[in-house]
This record gives structure tokens, sequence and C-alpha cells, in this order.
């Protein structure tokens, strides 16, 4: 049987994550929000490209926010270093995925909606390595096989997100890094489920330490 997932188990997961971390998650959305805030009203001046540069930012946005939810959702700290993760290493394979995301905006304009919807899931497969070809076909894959659950998914994040950014644009600080947590938890039950660290078993008590060298 193929894996599946909740997604009100999804959402659980990321709320219970951000509790555990919240300074953390709310300082790394807080300094992207203000960057691609920043990087927006630079676009501006830059005429019918900055149309183009305009478009790409949205997904760079999402792509650094998941960054932040999967370092966050293996139960380690995230930093501004995981933030700013696709700017560091392998700038290529973040910015051909942002733009293939975008692709549909550029090509058709609604046709984001089918772009972002098929490669949604790209962001995360170069995170874990995957060039972005290998990332985009295997996203396209993913997303075909469980259309409806994804669909609904997308639905139920960017419904969260709204609703954050209803609330004088402040809630997203919180919601931001919920929906991607519960995003990071959905590709993990879909690709390898047990492993973040929701799903692993507390340790047991560690093993008193001896300072003293073996004879």
């Amino acid at each position: 049987m193929q894996p599946s997932f909740s997604v009100g188990e999804c959402v659980e997961f990321g709320w219970n994550e951000f509790k555990r971390k919240p300074a953390a998650y709310v300082l790394t959305t807080f300094v992207l929000l203000v960057l691609y805030a920043a990087a927006q009203f630079a676009t501006m001046y830059l005429k019918h490209v900055g149309f183009l540069v305009g478009l790409v930012l949205g997904p760079l946005y999402w792509i650094c926010n998941v960054a932040v939810a999967r370092k966050g959702a293996t139960g380690a700290e995230p930093t501004l270093n995981d933030a700013f993760r696709p700017f560091t290493e392998r700038q290529g394979d973040y910015l051909m995925v942002a733009l293939a995301i975008a692709s549909g905006a550029i090509l058709c304009g609604v046709g984001i909606v089918i772009t972002w919807f098929l490669f949604t899931f790209s962001a995360i497969l170069v995170l874990d390595g995957r060039d972005f070809k290998a990332a985009l076909l295997e996203s396209k894959d993913l997303v075909l096989k469980h259309p409806g659950e994804v669909a609904m998914l997308v639905i139920v994040l960017f419904a969260l997100n709204l609703a954050g950014a209803l609330a004088c644009g402040v809630g997203t600080l919180a919601t931001t890094p919920i929906s991607t947590l519960a995003f990071v938890k959905a590709y993990e039950q879909l690709t390898r489920p047990g492993i973040l660290s929701a799903d692993v078993a507390p340790a047991g008590p560690a093993e008193p330490f001896d300072p003293q060298p073996p004879v």
C-alpha cells in the first residue's frame, strides 16, 4: 500500500514543533519576511525586469522557509544559517527550482497554480541532495501519485497563512513556520514515514560519563 498522510496530523505536528522553539521560528520568519518585502519593493525600480524578478522572489521566500522547517523538523533548533542555505550552497539548483515554480505565471499567468502544485516538493528534494532536474521530476511524480491529498494540504496551508496575514500580518510569523513544518511532515510521511522528531520514541537515559581512560 502506498504511504499516505493526514492533513490534520501534519498541522498538529507543525503546531507542536513551533511551540518547542517559537523564538527561533519567529526570528527566522521575521528576517526572511523583511528581506522579501525589501526585495519586492526594490523590484518596483527595475521596470520590466522587476516583474520577472518579483515572480521568482515568492518561490525563493518559500524555499528559504522550507529550509528552516527541514532543520527544525528533525528536532534541532533552526538558525538564520538554515534560512539562507539556498543562497550559500548550490544556488543554481535552488534558482532553477524557483524559476520552474514561477514559470506558470511567466508563460500563462494563472498557470503558476499548476506549476507550484506540481513542483511543490522540489525545494525539499533539493535540500535532500537532488539536482534541480531530479527534484522537479520526483516532485511531479509524487504529486501525481497523491493529487487529492496534496491539493487538500495546499488548500489548508494556504488558508492557514491567509488567516495569519489577515491578523494584521503579524500572524504570519507563526503560521508560516507552522505551515512549512506541516508541509515537511507530509513529505516525510509520503517518502520516509516515521523519522521526524515527533515520530521518534524518546531515547533512554544516557549512561554516566566516566572520565577515566580505559586501562
